[in-house]
């Protein structure tokens, strides 16, 4: 998807076929179920396509099983905006969940998949081209689909989370399972994105990432690549901090400089590239260090938090830095310090 492809309303309704089943072809009695179809936006891709999404709950199921349909999938595709939604359709759809499912080897119940595109040919459905941008507005509607069930559980029992945490209460109990296995998913699958960029008298680029140690949205602001040294280690500046939902309100000051932690830190590759690539590996490095609990104290410090060094390996002792650099972080230390000291009068 390119950067001038747009999302624009289209018409949201369900399916008039609620669901579909199939069985399994493992040689048991497991069944595989698809229900909750409903369109969603529709999709202008910069090549012409107008696609609508569609979004829909799935689960693996025995015959002789209770179906938990709180703790199904999530699952999501793209198909012509004329398209009918039928059996041969959602049978390719549910033939598709299983090699993914297969392949990634989830945690088990609330995961999501975006499959794609599905493309008709003579041979049946085929599912391609994926779009990193509407992998990204599939993940906000899970989790708000997701926040509006959890806000219901609260209405209808007319009584505070905080009240149900200290009784309880299985609704309680189901509203921790449900924010254990978000966060779980997140982790098993990582990622850093361009969330937008900082309108300023510098433009920075935002990026919205993975805490991959509590499973919390990590946002990465006004991202600055300061320099590089002879040797090309690139520094970079940002300001990080955790939310719970990507669709959480941002937090910035008055000046519209965001509230979190300013820290700086090494690459050997620029970041810009490493999030183009979307190299496994390398993605869940920067993450890692990025991730560190130690770059969430004192915000009113610039923090140095490490480096990935020329071995690919996470390093945190700022002695290591050529001097090039550790002369720059601490002219940056300096002015961040009389920044501070500037806003407190």
């Amino acid at each position: 998807m390119g950067i001038f492809d747009r999302f624009s309303k289209g018409k949201k309704e369900k399916a008039k076929e609620m669901q579909y089943s199939m069985k399994m072809q493992d040689g048991g009695d497991n069944e595989i179920l698809i229900y909750d179809i409903e369109r969603q936006e529709n999709i202008s891709h910069s090549n012409g396509d107008i696609m609508q999404l569609i979004m829909a709950r799935i689960t693996k199921f025995h015959k002789n099983q209770t179906i938990n349909y709180e703790m199904s999938d999530f699952i999501a595709f793209e198909i012509p905006i004329d398209e009918d939604i039928n059996k041969e359709l959602m049978q390719a759809v549910m033939q598709q969940y299983v090699k993914e499912e297969t392949a990634k080897q989830p945690s088990k119940g609330l995961n999501n998949y975006y499959l794609g595109r599905a493309v008709k040919d003579k041979e049946g459905y085929d599912f391609d081209r994926k779009s990193v941008i509407v992998e990204q507005k599939v993940a906000s509607l899970v989790e708000e689909q997701i926040r509006e069930k959890l806000k219901s559980m609260v209405k209808n029992d007319g009584e505070t989370f905080r009240s149900r945490i200290k009784s309880g209460a299985n609704n309680a109990n189901e509203y921790l399972e449900y924010m254990k296995k978000i966060r779980q998913n997140r982790i098993d699958h990582p990622y850093v994105r361009v969330a937008n960029l900082t309108e300023s008298a510098k433009a920075y680029v935002n990026y919205n990432g993975i805490n991959v140690n509590t499973g919390d949205i990590l946002r990465i602001r006004n991202v600055n690549k300061v320099g590089k040294d002879g040797d090309g280690t690139y520094l970079y500046s940002a300001h990080i901090y955790n939310t719970p939902n990507l669709n959480d309100d941002e937090k910035v000051d008055k000046n519209g400089t965001p509230r979190g932690f300013y820290v700086c830190f090494e690459l050997q590759k620029r970041l810009e590239d490493i999030v183009k690539d979307d190299n496994t590996e390398e993605v869940e490095k920067v993450l890692q260090l990025l991730s560190n609990e130690r770059n969430f104290h004192d915000s009113d410090k610039l923090r140095y938090i490490g480096e990935i060094d020329k071995n690919g390996q996470v390093n945190y002792r700022e002695e290591s830095s050529s001097n090039a650099i550790r002369m720059k972080i601490e002219e940056m230390k300096k002015e961040y310090d009389a920044r501070m000291k500037q806003q407190s009068k």
